[in-house]
């Protein structure tokens, strides 16, 4: 409220600042998922993937708040690479009218699947391996097997069986590589 004077001027001036926006880009190597993210100003939110890629956009974004992103990565996921194009992921601001688009990428893990077979008997049988922790696998009925859960792509494996005394390694396969 106001008033004014005999014979004067009130000048009223009126500034709006205009929102943004957020994108919020997701990429998969390996397969699809629902990935769930948490931020800073905003609310929890998932992304679901179909052929590699989904995305959810936030409008009405404060240019006057601070702002992060951080993704839950999921059991069987490793996260591969996450940008801004303001900032970084996890602490950006948005510019009146502009939009901050962040992208993050996640590679499905892998499995190895160790299969044992003997012949004439059964028995303990001990393996080691490049980027692999050793391990056994006891043979019952001429067969057993182990699989190794959570194996990063980016690396390279190999697994060697310690061939125990009695015994001869009578052949030996893999379906990616020797």
């Amino acid at each position: 409220e106001f008033v004014v004077a005999p014979g004067g001027t009130v000048t009223l001036e009126f500034v709006n600042t205009k929102l943004g926006e957020i994108v919020v880009n997701k990429s998969t190597v390996g397969g699809d998922g629902t990935f769930s993210f948490t931020g800073n100003n905003l609310a929890g939110f998932d992304i679901e993937t179909a052929a590699g890629s989904g995305s959810r956009t936030f409008t009405n974004i404060d240019p006057d708040l601070t702002y992060g992103v951080n993704e839950l990565v999921p059991e069987g996921w490793k996260l591969s690479s996450s940008s801004s194009s303001n900032g970084t992921p996890g602490e950006f601001v948005v510019s009146p009218g502009g939009t901050v688009t962040l992208e993050f990428v996640n590679t499905k893990l892998g499995e190895i699947v160790v299969n044992k077979s003997t012949v004439g008997g059964d028995g303990t049988f001990s393996f080691s391996g490049n980027n692999l922790a050793g391990f056994d696998i006891e043979t019952a009925a001429g067969s057993g097997s182990r699989t190794l859960t959570n194996i990063d792509p980016d690396l390279t494996y190999g697994v060697s069986e310690l061939v125990p005394e009695g015994w001869k390694l009578s052949s030996s396969s893999s379906s990616n590589g020797t």
